[in-house]
């Protein structure tokens, strides 16, 4: 039986934009989740452009809740309300913003020479949105043919209403990995400033950091891992492995804040290591080898060499970027972390990462403890983590749980 109220609201928007939708995707709706994929929709009322804002009803004609559409993607309505009459305008944006930002000012994560994650996309509720702050930078990234379109809209803002630091300069760009997904354009502007002519530096544990905001993969730097890349440091101790350092994260950190004698970084990206030097000149850091190399082949030549180390950190890129790639990527995981185990010290620390938002954290569980099976090694876990606060998982929305950590003893 169709209530009152959403009668009521079925009748307010029925001279909007619409789409129809099957059951399974009512009932995400009304769960909360933020995607619509394309099989969920029954049907679409009108002529529907993509960016159009539409409410969302199922098959009785009741109001779910309200998005926006995108006939060339296969997550086709990105849900920001479940309130059928909600109008998604200026005032609606803004409030979502001031409620993103002052979750991290509320965590104390707000530093003039910090870095933080501000606005983290389905897990603020502001799907296809990424901003992230650089010390004095803020730099906007646009994941969704949607909110490009709107993208006026959230620059005005941080420029005229983000007042908890200082910003000097405000960048704004689409995320060039997924373009062809959005069918979106290569896009940059500056909101606020003028590009920058030299990488921006911010701190991180004490340790300082060089960000090329442009041409950097994301926005530049994988802030999620800082919480991480600070356990480790504290727990490394004598010959320690980083496997996969892209910038050098996690081997500063080592060098820096551990008891470590030697430090070996590997990464396949000449272009990574030779930031990853810079930076250990930026700190006077000293000692850390930065070798150009595969993870699995180079864990299998150390095996061969009969090297052994004392702390291991395994952080892949994601190995599972669609549901039909899990597998392999479990496959992967196990794979990895079993040559890690091989050249793995008896009671040596191994800190091990996966990234994949498709990988369960009782999948990832299951593919290290099937390593430590093929290498005949016990595996304590001691601890299990994710990512930095700044990067909140929302209940509704599970993929926002993505970065799964085990710190481990292995015996």
């Amino acid at each position: 039986m169709t209530s009152p109220e959403t009668s009521v609201a079925a009748a307010s928007t029925s001279q909007e934009k619409q789409v129809v939708v099957r059951p399974p995707g009512r009932q995400a709706v009304l769960a909360g989740h933020p995607w619509l994929r394309r099989n969920s929709i029954a049907s679409t009322g009108g002529n529907l452009l993509s960016g159009d804002e539409v409410v969302i009803l199922d098959r009785e004609g009741n109001g779910c809740g309200r998005g926006l559409y995108n006939p060339d993607s296969q997550l086709s309505v990105r849900v920001y309300s479940r309130q059928a009459n909600q109008p998604l305008d200026q005032s609606f944006w803004h409030q979502r913003l001031e409620r993103a930002v002052a979750l991290r000012q509320q965590l104390n994560l707000l530093q003039p020479d910090g870095a933080c994650r501000l606005v983290f996309s389905e897990a603020d509720q502001l799907s296809g949105l990424i901003v992230d702050q650089y010390a004095d930078t803020l730099v906007i990234s646009l994941t969704a043919q949607a909110i490009y379109q709107r993208w006026q809209i959230f620059a005005d803002w941080f420029r005229d209403h983000f007042r908890v630091i200082p910003i000097r300069r405000i960048l704004v760009r689409t995320d060039a990995n997924i373009l062809r997904q959005e069918n979106m354009p290569e896009f940059q502007d500056v909101s606020l400033g003028e590009l920058p002519t030299a990488p921006i530096e911010f701190l991180e544990n004490g340790i300082r950091f060089q960000v090329d905001p442009i041409g950097g993969q994301k926005t530049g730097f994988y802030l999620d891992q800082r919480d991480n890349r600070a356990k480790l440091g504290r727990l490394a101790t004598g010959r320690t492995l980083d496997i996969c350092c892209y910038t050098g994260g996690f081997s500063l950190a080592a060098a820096k804040l551990g008891q470590t004698t030697a430090i070996m970084a590997v990464d396949s990206s000449m272009a990574a290591l030779e930031q990853a030097e810079r930076h250990a000149v930026l700190n006077q850091i000293s000692g850390i080898d930065f070798v150009k190399g595969d993870c699995f082949d180079f864990l299998a030549h150390l095996k061969s060499e009969g090297r052994q180390f004392e702390t291991i950190v395994l952080d892949p890129p994601k190995f599972a970027g669609r549901q039909h790639d899990v597998n392999h990527a479990l496959q992967a995981y196990t794979r990895l972390n079993r040559l890690a185990l091989d050249v793995m010290a008896p009671g040596g620390l191994l800190m091990t990462c996966s990234c994949s938002g498709r990988v369960l954290p009782e999948e990832f569980w299951q593919a290290v403890m099937l390593a430590g099976r093929k290498a005949n090694r016990e595996i304590q876990v001691v601890e299990q983590t994710g990512a930095s606060p700044d990067h909140p998982a929302l209940m509704s929305c599970p993929e926002t749980q993505y970065l799964k950590c085990l710190v481990c003893r292995v015996l």
